[in-house]
């Protein structure tokens, strides 16, 4: 429309002539400008041949700038035959249409570029959202790998010295430890699980504890039934029990009570773990597996800290877990 309006008002060329005049030629560039795609895209810059990838760049150019004229001159000198006038002001026109092409075409290999670059740009995002991921898992996966041979160590411990002094209690700890592994190797592949099904594992764990450590444990469970179904990482509990146990009942020789509450939020699922413990005989200091494991677990799920505290009042030893609710 912008070159037929210019032939025919500005050069005053008939209005048959520059619409076939500007039919012609815009078709022509349309087709070529489809076909420059593909050198585009499969001639790529890199640092060893910037030189070289310019020349086959403006080579192409030029190429596509004479195909254009040649051709488009020749089909509309066929149809308007030997009307010089028009041939005058064709061959006139020439110089002009080759300068307005080479830009256009400088145009057309530059939104090319960009098409390819935001293609590149978006793959690489995608790559590197996989790898994150990936790296995410793997994390995760050593992290919980840390927690069952930690249990089990203790627990096969136990179960040695009880086949000698008790065969039962012996069996009934096995069965316990079968029931508690087989949850997690369930679940092993899951990132979470509901609250009701953790606490049926950690119920699990605290029988096996209760049979090493009979009158000295107790454990008490405050869950309310609307927490029940809330989701949470799943294994993220046995960690806190175990510590308690380790730093708890494992140091002393009065009964100690290890006392779950859980209380819901609009944004968290909140869990209290606390224990009384004898302070003058709590001074072993472990590995720090537990509260380590679960802190690093909770930032790569949710991308956030300050997510597990823990505080010591009078004897007892709380730790608050807020799992946001999602």
């Amino acid at each position: 429309m912008i070159q037929t309006s210019i032939e025919f008002f500005l050069f005053e060329t008939s209005l048959t002539f520059a619409l076939t005049d500007s039919l012609i030629f815009n078709f022509l560039f349309f087709i070529l400008g489809i076909a420059m795609w593909f050198p585009v895209r499969y001639m790529s810059f890199n640092e060893k041949r910037v030189i070289p990838a310019i020349l086959n760049h403006l080579l192409l150019g030029i190429a596509m700038l004479l195909l254009w004229t040649l051709t488009g001159y020749i089909i509309l000198k066929s149809i308007i035959g030997i009307d010089q006038t028009v041939l005058k002001f064709l061959d006139v026109s020439m110089p002009f249409r080759a300068v307005i092409g080479l830009l256009i075409i400088i145009l057309i290999i530059m939104i090319y570029y960009l098409m390819v670059y935001s293609e590149n740009l978006k793959q690489k995002i995608n790559d590197e959202a996989n790898l994150k991921t990936l790296i995410r898992e793997a994390e995760l996966s050593a992290l919980k790998a840390q927690i069952n041979p930690h249990f089990l160590f203790n627990s096969l411990n136990s179960v040695s010295s009880l086949t000698i002094r008790d065969p039962s209690r012996a069996r009934k700890m096995i069965i316990e430890l079968s029931d508690f592994l087989r949850y997690s190797l369930k679940h092993k592949e899951k990132e979470v699980t509901s609250l009701e099904e953790e606490i049926q594992n950690i119920i699990r764990y605290l029988e096996i504890e209760k049979i090493r450590f009979e009158g000295r444990l107790i454990f008490e469970l405050d869950i309310p039934e609307s927490c029940k179904l809330l989701s949470l990482p799943n294994m993220i509990l046995q960690p806190l029990f175990e510590n308690a146990i380790k730093h708890g009942v494992y140091e002393s020789l009065e009964p100690v009570t290890i006392h779950l509450k859980c209380e819901c939020t609009a944004e968290f699922l909140v869990l209290v773990i606390s224990n009384n413990y004898d302070a003058s005989g709590a001074g072993k200091v472990g590995a720090g597996i537990g509260l380590k494991n679960i802190n690093s677990r909770l930032k790569l799920i949710y991308g956030v800290g300050n997510l597990l505290n823990t505080s010591v009042n009078n004897d007892i030893y709380k730790v608050i877990l807020k799992i946001p609710v999602t």
